[in-house]
């Protein structure tokens, strides 16, 4: 009996080994077979679990690891190890709770703090991340993950300062880590400079080429720095980072990726939201030139607007499931502008306008929205984009030097309820904004790019209303934060838009201060509308 616990000892030691070094088919089928030896062994299962979590088995390892503290419940990181594979799972509520039971068990078990500061870091709570991070920072001082995430959560908070110390101090511990040297090149981001935030991208490349997350990243930079030919490059990682649109590489036809030299028929096919799926079809006037018939596939609320615009086209609901015979080649729409638009040069080819509003309802909204000798402004505060919307969304209250402007009646493309807002800018400061309660601002994108049409000019932050006038060839008085929250495509730096020639950009000073740039369209209301 003596030997053969000795013999046991000895394979779970091997084990481990196998574990620490990465070989998990050896560790997992050694530890499988100690487990049959010894079913109610919690450490053999906690070791299981441990590296059924690194081979991707996260489900199985929780389970198998939950067995374990049924039998041994007061073991040491058990619960640690858990949560890893609920963080894993991006369960990170659930994560969380695991971690704090283990802290409860062992107080000093400073991974539990550490990954407690990464989970709620993920579930977006910095300031409760701060508090764990420190704490796994007392008990190892040299923790160089915790300072990465201190970093991360840092530079979301707008603690540039900070930040930057705690990134620098992870890469003085260990300077071998990709992810390190990404997250300053975040940092550097966040207060625009481009410059350093390339080098830092380019840095984390050294150390992890093939990382695709860093690759969308560094694109993102030449977008900002107009450099489209690699932005265009780097951009098309986006394929491999969005869980979203890795669905498109299960459609099993050809990528396209250049234009192709046959007649064969190209499905386009969408992403992301209403106005990323309209500024990339800003090209389509371009694809349908190419000999090759063109499908599109889009979020249904665009179709009639779509339709209307190009007849010729074959518009398709995103929803549906389309025949695969019907084309050849596919690729998302965000794709195209890697076949047109490789140099700041080549958006002379933008048109002024592409998109077409129902003309009789049109006409009709205009007529019930004209009064004698007074234009008419449409006006959009609100994002709803669950990543950026808080970042890029003003209150309507932000808008009063524009809205206490003579001589002009301001109607309300805002989606959602704002009746509140309206009731109590009417109250509090005498300015009316009316409201078009027929049309579903929403839902109904049709009725919404009429309503815009018949305006005059409008003045949105960057929203879906923003992408439709443009489209529509509206003048267009376009609000944009100072850098969280702006996109990419509101290149910063230039004042008319790249995509939308009637598009006039201006940018918060100052994060979440939107004084200035909603004083600068006053004046130039004043001067290019008023003309007063």
């Amino acid at each position: 009996m003596k030997l053969k616990r000795q013999q046991f000892n000895l394979d779970l030691d091997r084990a481990k080994a196998y574990v620490l070094e990465g070989k998990l088919y050896q560790a997992i089928n050694l530890l499988f077979k100690l487990e049959e030896i010894k079913p109610d062994d919690a450490e053999v299962k906690l070791y299981l679990g441990s590296a059924l979590t690194k081979n991707g088995q996260h489900l199985q390892a929780i389970r198998v690891l939950k067995n374990a503290i049924e039998i041994s419940p007061d073991l040491f990181n058990l619960h640690y190890a858990v949560g890893v594979a609920n963080f894993e799972l991006k369960k990170y509520q659930e994560a969380l709770q695991e971690f704090e039971r283990e802290i409860n068990l062992n107080p000093k078990n400073y991974f539990a703090y550490l990954e407690s500061g990464y989970s709620l870091y993920e579930l977006e709570e910095y300031e409760a991340a701060i508090n764990f991070l420190e704490k796994a920072i007392t008990l190892d001082a040299d923790c160089a993950d915790a300072y990465h995430c201190m970093g991360a959560t840092l530079n979301n908070l707008e603690r540039y300062q900070e930040a930057f110390s705690n990134i620098l101090r992870a890469i003085e511990i260990d300077n071998t880590q990709s992810e390190y040297y990404f997250c300053l090149g975040n940092i550097f981001a966040s207060i625009k400079n481009n410059k350093e935030a390339l080098k830092s991208f380019e840095k984390a490349l050294e150390i992890d080429p093939l990382n695709n997350e860093i690759i969308y990243n560094k694109g993102l930079i030449h977008f900002y720095n107009l450099n489209f030919k690699e932005g265009w490059e780097c951009y098309e990682k986006r394929r491999k980072v969005s869980e979203y649109l890795k669905k498109t590489e299960s459609f099993n036809k050809l990528y396209l990726n250049q234009i192709p030299e046959d007649h064969e028929p190209i499905l386009l096919y969408s992403e992301q939201g209403i106005g990323d799926q309209i500024i990339y079809l800003s090209l389509l006037h371009e694809a349908i030139a190419l000999p090759n018939p063109i499908l599109v596939q889009i979020e249904p609320r665009l179709i009639p607007l779509f339709k209307r615009s190009y007849p010729a086209v074959n518009f398709f609901s995103d929803k549906e499931n389309l025949d695969p015979s019907l084309y050849k080649y596919h690729a998302l729409v965000g794709s195209i502008p890697h076949l047109f638009r490789n140099s700041k040069e080549s958006f002379l080819n933008q048109k002024k306008s592409f998109l077409i509003s129902d003309p009789n309802k049109t006409l009709a909204l205009r007529n019930r929205l004209t009064a004698k000798d007074r234009l008419v402004c449409g006006v959009a505060w609100k994002s709803k984009n669950e990543k950026f919307g808080h970042f890029k969304t003003a209150s309507l209250l932000d808008f009063l030097p524009v809205l206490k402007l003579p001589s002009i009646n301001f109607i309300d493309l805002q989606y959602g309820d704002t009746s509140d807002e309206r009731s109590n800018l009417k109250n509090e400061h005498s300015v009316a904004l009316s409201k078009i309660d027929d049309i579903d601002n929403f839902n109904d994108i049709d009725g919404l790019a009429s309503l815009i049409d018949a305006c005059d000019f409008i003045v949105t932050i960057s929203n879906a209303t923003a992408h439709i006038a443009g489209a529509l060839g509206k003048k267009v008085f376009l609000m944009v934060p100072y850098e969280k929250g702006r996109i990419w495509y509101w290149h910063d730096g230039l004042k008319t838009s790249l995509w939308y020639p009637t598009v006039e950009i201006f940018t918060q000073n100052e994060i979440g201060d939107w004084s200035v740039p909603i004083n600068e369209i006053k004046e130039k209301i004043v001067e290019e509308i008023l003309h007063e």
